[in-house]
């Protein structure tokens, strides 16, 4: 774990680091700091040389939720699905080079949507071209995967009827990704997750078969 001393989040104990990331020249990681005039924790994203120099603050937003971030191509930028105190989910783009409020916001509209005021965004992923591999629930709260062009703001559905699916992740290479669907029991529980792999070019979905375990 790589900590650096920051005086606007809380040092120590009370201070957890996580989603590390590195970035060209310098490391990416998300800070929960529990400040003593707050009731909650409070989620910043910082960026530091490696060797510890640098240190600077990437957002100032107070997140109600925040996902996971991935780097552009050019490590100049990243994005998050966030979740304000006071606004809805949205993809956000926010430059690691210079910080500041973010650079795009995006709220893309999905077919069936699970609500136009209130969508639901997951697991942003930057492809090799800048573009951005996201999951969106609809209305049965089924995630199925888009690809997001950040210039015009376009769509493109590339799976259909996934069911309830996570863990959204696209090889180096940017020609395939890889996520978990999961079935629902009788009690309606989501259980026993498998892994599929999307061909991001033809949209083929193929389950991955797992041997030689036990």
């Amino acid at each position: 774990m790589v900590a650096f001393k920051h005086d606007r989040f809380v040092t120590g104990p009370l201070a957890r680091q996580s989603n590390n990331r590195f970035c060209p020249g310098g490391l990416l990681w998300q800070s929960l700091a529990d400040r003593a005039a707050a009731s909650s924790w409070l989620e910043f994203f910082f960026a530091a040389n490696l060797d510890g120099t640098n240190v600077r603050q990437l957002t100032t937003e107070r997140f109600y939720m925040v996902s996971r971030p991935a780097v552009s191509p050019d490590g100049k930028n990243m994005v998050v699905v966030t979740e304000g105190l006071e606004t809805d989910q949205q993809i956000a783009i926010y430059s690691i080079t210079s910080p500041g409020p973010p650079v795009r916001t995006f709220r893309p509209h999905v077919p069936k949507e699970v609500s136009r005021k209130h969508p639901i965004f997951a697991y942003p992923n930057y492809l090799p071209d800048g573009s951005i591999l996201f999951m969106a629930a609809n209305t049965r709260v089924d995630y199925d995967v888009y690809r997001l062009n950040p210039e015009t703001g376009a769509i493109e559905k590339l799976t259909n009827h996934n069911g309830y699916a996570t863990e959204l992740k696209v090889s180096v290479d940017g020609k395939t990704a890889a996520f978990l669907k999961w079935r629902k029991n009788w009690m309606l529980e989501v259980t026993d997750p498998e892994p599929y792999l999307l061909d991001l070019e033809s949209h083929k979905l193929t389950p991955l078969k797992i041997s030689g375990l036990g």
